[in-house]
């Protein structure tokens, strides 16, 4: 038996939503359109085996502590999940996070995962999917990410037709990508761009491919602190990494870059 509710539900307790698993329960578009899931304040809140769709965003948070588990956030706009401000923390594990898109008003990208001001997420066992301008974005002081043993791919560039970039950090931000496989994304796979640092490692990154601006590369460093260890750039267009631009630090060990296209 499959069940639809059209809603938005806000977390104001630490709760635990289970469902019974995401293909059998699906928490769909509300009118107005607003986020399928929120959470302000709280700390220590779980959600699990639901899909969330039709949403603007899919999840929201401003502050406090949530687990998303066997979830999965398709077909919702402005972003798949939002998580800003330094006392934000999520954990994702086991989900997918597909098919975000942008909207006009208000103006937004569509990111798949969508973080800033001192937020961090850790993503383990996950596919970031077909979202729009961004597979994940990381902006400012303090925001972090954590990404491992899991997907990035086919993001789509926006209607401008540029960025589409798998996983991009920016602003002082930081990453670590760990065992991971990032392709079929436009401009790059990844970027570390205004002194952010992006650490990747035992990953496959391959297949990326231009978007209207060009380029196509694996990573692209743009002043910011890359470190690459143990991974594998293959079909790339342009380069497999390309580090420019003031101050832009590149640590790559133990890696191949092989037929990059140019």
């Amino acid at each position: 038996m499959l069940f639809r509710s059209h809603e938005s539900i806000a977390l104001t307790h630490a709760v635990h939503l289970v469902g019974k698993c995401a293909a059998m329960v699906t928490v769909s578009e509300a009118s107005p359109a607003t986020a399928g899931i929120s959470i302000a304040g709280v700390t220590g809140a779980s959600v699990s085996g639901i899909a969330i769709s039709g949403h603007l965003p899919g999840v929201s948070m401003t502050s406090g502590s949530l687990t998303l588990s066997s979830v999965v956030i398709d077909g919702n706009a402005s972003a798949g999940v939002t998580i800003s401000g330094a006392a934000s923390t999520i954990e994702i594990d086991d989900s997918v996070i597909r098919n975000t898109t942008a909207t006009v008003s208000p103006a937004s990208n569509g990111d798949g995962v969508d973080l800033s001001a001192g937020a961090s997420a850790t993503m383990m066992r996950s596919a970031i999917v077909a979202n729009v301008d961004n597979g994940i974005y990381a902006t400012g002081d303090g925001t972090s990410v954590t990404f491992q043993d899991g997907v990035v791919t086919d993001t789509r560039v926006k209607a401008s037709g540029d960025f589409g970039v798998g996983i991009d950090i920016v602003t002082t931000a930081n990453a670590e990508i760990d065992r991971s496989y990032v392709a079929r994304n436009h401009e790059a796979g990844l970027v570390s761009a205004a002194n952010s640092s992006l650490a990747v490692s035992d990953s496959v990154i391959e297949s990326n491919v231009p978007s209207s601006a060009g380029y196509g590369r694996g990573i692209t460093n743009d002043g910011g602190k890359v470190s690459v260890d143990n991974c594998t750039f293959d079909q790339n267009v342009d380069v497999g990494i390309a580090s420019e631009g003031g101050g832009a630090v590149l640590d790559a060990k133990n890696s191949v870059d092989r037929k990059s296209v140019v």
